[in-house]
């Protein structure tokens, strides 16, 4: 629903809000939903408090430029305060008088972020490098621009040309991107590195025309920064945001074909002989690397050196390692309907298929350490990518040894290494067993010794012959018994 710039007031706290208690203040909103007569007014405060941390000063819909021109840097500084100038600093849409509203307070976010309390550059600069006003130079890249309209006010922010008679009526006015943008001409260096800088650089290039931001270009080759700003954990977001910009038009000066020789040089330097490992690459960088797939992406002239110079050297071992797997991966899967793309591709997939000596053994050694990489951590990708091209380029993927193949592989390869003489091991000589020790009192136990025994013996005997005894006595008292 569009509403009117004059039936937008500055917000104000709610009728008798002196005297509430906190509880009271965060319950307000809730006030919205009670059909009574300040539903009304309680639900235009609510649209107000729309943030979770809301500040007690914060202005109106059409009141952050005039709040933002009575304060400095440090106190917008703030995630909150910040959100308020980025949310206000858009582009004019709605009615005519909306427009108008929008136009001005536009003006005035953009006279604050080139002016400020102190010179255009110093200003520019010094918001640049904090960590959320930085968020508003990105936004006043993207809407400071002269096609907003003929608006004065928008068209006074920058002042105009100082080198034409002020009375001049077709002085035309400095444009607002330009002014940004020149902040950057002697600090090339320092903003790409800066933490939160860098990110500007990256809107300047992204909103501005290609001759605005060929200085940044010119100063990586003639300074030789780019290899300093691939490996720089900020500046290699600035290089390739330039070879996505410039890659696919005019390279006046050669200056990205000298950036892209001095990458492919670096990485040259960090291979064999010269280095013997391979995680020192320069294609491994953990930030490189991703300058690298920019390459093989967005400069299409520079694809075929970035795959004979850097991608087919020591292929099996790039496969294999966290960084430099990715730049494969991403060759892998390059656009096969353009005819440098399809022949990039297939440069790759012979070299791992091991089809480029065109020898049994090559393809033999290839399969199987395709086999050995296809549940390893990294080589998995490389394994699914490139089966992947060989069945979008028609091409034949390797038949993988089975378990049992690859171990006499593996044993046969391990037979044709000379193996050193070993001497014959003397079998160990068993030990002698120990002499059981009887524990003492064992003879004297049933069943323990010669002497327990035969005393067990003697009293079976006696009770044998006391139980006979007993048997012929009372057969006598018997028989005595029936003969009287």
């Amino acid at each position: 629903m569009q509403q009117s710039a004059a039936s937008v007031t500055a917000w104000s706290p709610p009728p008798g809000s002196q005297n509430l208690s906190l509880f009271d203040v965060l319950a307000w909103p809730q006030a919205a939903s009670v059909g009574t007569a300040a539903s009304s007014t309680a639900s235009r405060h609510t649209d107000a408090l729309d943030y979770s941390t809301d500040l007690p000063d914060r202005p109106g819909q059409f009141e952050v430029g005039d709040w933002l021109l009575s304060r400095c840097a440090a106190d917008v500084d703030d995630k909150v305060r910040t959100k308020w100038v980025t949310d206000a600093l858009c582009r004019p849409e709605g009615t005519d008088e909306v427009k108008k509203a929008l136009r001005v307070q536009n003006a005035k976010i953009l006279k604050w972020v080139l002016r400020g309390c102190h010179n255009e550059a110093e200003h520019v600069w010094r918001i640049s490098t904090l960590q959320f006003c930085c968020l508003i130079v990105q936004k006043a890249l993207e809407v400071a621009d002269r096609t907003l309209g003929n608006f004065q006010p928008l068209r006074d922010v920058a002042g105009y040309e100082e080198d034409r008679d002020p009375k001049d009526p077709n002085r035309e006015p400095r444009d607002a991107k330009v002014l940004i943008v020149s902040v950057f001409h002697n600090r090339v260096k320092e903003a790409c590195e800066h933490k939160w800088a860098h990110f500007v650089v990256e809107q300047c290039i992204k909103f501005m025309p290609r001759e605005k931001t060929w200085f940044i270009l010119q100063y990586m080759a003639e300074q030789t920064f780019a290899v300093a700003a691939a490996a720089n954990m900020c500046a290699y977001n600035v290089l390739m945001r330039l070879i996505e910009h410039h890659g696919e038009g005019a390279d006046v000066g050669g200056h990205l074909n000298t950036i892209v020789e001095q990458l492919i040089a670096r990485d040259v330097a960090t291979q064999r002989p010269q280095n013997h490992d391979p995680h020192q690459r320069f294609v491994n960088n953990p930030w490189a690397n991703f300058v690298f797939k920019n390459l093989l992406e967005y400069g299409v002239q520079w694809q075929t050196r970035v795959v004979d110079e850097v991608l087919l050297v020591d292929t099996s071992d790039l496969a294999q390692l966290r960084c430099a797997s990715m730049t494969l991966t991403s060759a892998l899967a390059l656009d096969q309907n353009f005819p440098s793309g399809r022949a990039n591709v297939e440069k790759i997939i012979d070299k791992l298929c091991g089809r480029e000596d065109c020898s049994e053994h090559a393809r033999s050694h290839a399969a199987t350490w395709l086999a050995s990489i296809k549940n390893s951590k990294y080589g998995s990708f490389i394994y699914k990518q490139l089966k992947k091209a060989c069945e979008d380029s028609s091409r034949v993927f390797p038949t993988l040894p089975t378990e049992s193949q690859s171990k006499d592989t593996r044993q046969s390869h391990k037979n044709q290494k000379i193996a050193k003489p070993q001497p014959k091991l003397q079998p160990k000589a068993k030990p002698k067993a120990k002499p059981k020790v009887k524990a003492k009192g064992s003879e004297g136990r049933a069943g323990g010794g010669e002497k327990g025994r035969g005393k067990s013996e003697s009293k079976i005997e006696l009770a044998s012959s006391a139980a006979s005894s007993m048997v012929e006595a009372s057969l006598r008292r018997t028989t005595s018994a029936m003969s009287s």
